[in-house]
């Protein structure tokens, strides 16, 4: 983790480096001409903090818990049975266990999904 966050940073910065030197370096970013659409039927908090899919299934950590969303986001379930602090910051899945992190409460593994 020490080390992407590393590598992270340190890309981030030589790309702020190349910006900075002029010639080459792009003065506006293309219009890609992209749209967004809210997915957050269900959701009881919109105050959402992590991501993770996991084959079909798709998890929002929020400040309300983890919802579970098996249709791209179309609508939404929340899945907190076993949480007990449910200000989730982060949320991983690795092959069928999904892992959140939550404010003040630990982590939390959960291998059912």
């Amino acid at each position: 983790m020490k080390q992407s966050m590393f590598l992270l940073s340190l890309l981030l910065s030589l790309s702020l480096t190349d910006c900075k030197k002029g010639s080459d370096a792009p003065t506006s970013l293309p219009d890609i001409n992209i749209s967004w659409t809210a997915v957050d039927s269900g959701l009881t908090t919109t105050n959402v903090r992590a991501i993770a899919v996991s084959g079909a299934n798709l998890f929002a950590g929020t400040t309300g818990g983890i919802f579970l969303s098996t249709n791209n986001g179309t609508s939404w379930s929340q899945i907190t049975a076993g949480l007990t602090n449910t200000n989730v910051n982060a949320i991983a899945a690795s092959g069928p266990n999904l892992f959140a992190v939550t404010f003040g409460g630990g982590v939390f593994v959960s291998s059912n999904n």
